[in-house]
């Protein structure tokens, strides 16, 4: 990143995203994002994405709203919330703390409805773009159809 940075003057910001914690990755702890961004000398020109399979995957329990503002806590206390450019929104097909980065469709995983229902809801997330990246069901993303009605309910 820092080869491209210093051949660039763009003000366009790379998200460093949550990983699941898969091997050797880096990224899947909050302060493994944290060290990142503190430490890389074009901090500022970097940014987080936050995937809720990915963090639920490492290990913080997004299923409650309790869970969610734990998190956030967490979050806040190490990285600038202004610092988030995306969320993506994905259901895990692995338990808490697996540490496998398999999306279900919204709801229907092992994260559940709640996580989804509460983020839509919570301020903290009313300005920043929310991505989906589930399983399509196939022709015609019948999975996709289904989850944004239910999010478009959800946010009221």
């Amino acid at each position: 990143m820092e080869w491209v940075f210093a051949r660039t003057e763009s003000p366009t910001r790379v998200a460093l995203e949550a990983t699941a914690g898969a091997g050797t990755v880096l990224g899947s702890k909050i302060e493994q994002l944290a060290y990142l961004l503190d430490n890389s000398p074009s901090s500022k020109r970097l940014s987080v994405c936050l995937d809720t399979c990915h963090l639920f995957a490492s290990g913080y329990d997004l299923r409650s709203p309790d869970g969610i503002e734990k998190f956030l806590r967490l979050f806040k206390k190490l990285i600038d919330w202004g610092r988030v450019d995306a969320v993506h929104m994905n259901d895990s097909m692995f338990g808490l703390g697996a540490r496998k980065d398999r999306h279900a469709p919204v709801g229907e995983g092992e994260i559940g409805w709640e996580c989804f229902k509460t983020i839509m809801r919570h301020p903290d997330f009313a300005s920043k773009p929310l991505c989906l990246e589930t399983p399509s069901g196939g022709e015609g993303r019948p999975n996709d159809i289904v989850a944004l009605r239910k999010l478009k309910v959800a946010r009221g």
